[in-house]
C-alpha cells in the first residue's frame, strides 16, 4: 500500500490537473463539437431543392416558405440564405436580399451560388463591373466546375449591360463550349448581332 507522501504526490500531480483539464474543456467549450444530425441536413437540402423549384416556377411565397424551413432545420445551411436572397431579389426587397446573401457567404465562404447571387444583386442595380468581379470570384471558388457554365452566362449578361458585345459573345460561347445544350446561353448568343 502506498504511503501518505506518495498518495499526496499522485493527488497533486495527476488528479488535480486532470480534473482542471476536464472542467476547463467543459467550461470553455474546448471539447469535441457536436456533429450535425444527418437527417436534419438531408431535410434541409430537400426543403432547399423544393424552394428552388418553386422559385423557378414563379411561386415566391412557397419558395420562401421552403427556404425558411431549410434555415430552421439547419441555421448554418448557406443555401437556405442564398435562396431567401433570391426570393427577396425577385420581390424587389433589395435590402433583405443583400442581408441574406451576406449571411450565406458568412455561413460558407466557398458556397459558389452565394457569389453568383451577389453578382446578380449588383447586376440588378446596373453595377455590372462589380457583378463581374463577383462572378470571377465564383469561378475561382468553383473548383469542381459545377457552376462554371452559369457563371460564364452571367458574365456575358454583365458584359452586355456594359455594352461590351465582343466580351459578352466570348462569355456566352464559353458557356456553350461547356454545355452545348445550354439554351439560355444559346439564346443570348443568338440575340447578339453578327459582326
Amino acid at each position: 500500500m502506498p504511503t501518505l507522501p506518495v498518495l499526496n504526490r499522485i493527488w497533486r500531480f495527476t488528479l488535480i490537473p486532470g480534473l482542471l483539464l476536464c472542467g476547463g474543456t467543459t467550461l470553455f467549450g474546448c471539447g469535441p463539437k457536436p456533429i450535425a444530425d444527418p437527417f436534419t441536413v438531408a431535410e434541409a437540402e430537400v426543403a432547399y431543392a423544393r424552394g428552388k423549384r418553386f422559385l423557378e416556377a414563379g411561386q415566391d411565397t412557397l419558395a420562401r416558405a421552403e427556404f425558411e424551413r431549410a434555415r430552421g432545420l439547419d441555421p448554418g445551411y448557406a443555401p437556405a440564405y442564398e435562396g431567401l436572397s433570391l426570393v427577396a431579389l425577385a420581390q424587389g426587397r433589395i435590402a433583405d436580399a443583400i442581408r441574406d446573401i451576406r449571411l450565406a457567404k458568412l455561413k460558407d465562404t466557398n458556397y459558389v451560388p452565394a457569389w453568383i447571387g451577389t453578382g446578380l444583386l449588383y447586376a440588378s442595380a446596373k453595377r455590372y463591373e462589380d457583378a463581374i468581379v463577383e462572378y470571377q470570384e465564383a469561378l475561382r471558388r468553383d473548383s469542381d466546375r459545377l457552376w462554371t457554365k452559369e457563371i460564364y452566362y452571367h458574365i456575358g449578361q454583365a458584359y452586355l449591360g456594359l455594352g461590351q458585345i465582343d466580351r459578352a459573345r466570348e462569355s456566352f460561347a464559353h458557356a456553350l463550349i461547356l454545355d452545348p445544350l445550354y439554351l439560355e446561353a444559346a439564346h443570348a448568343l443568338a440575340q447578339i448581332p453578327a459582326r
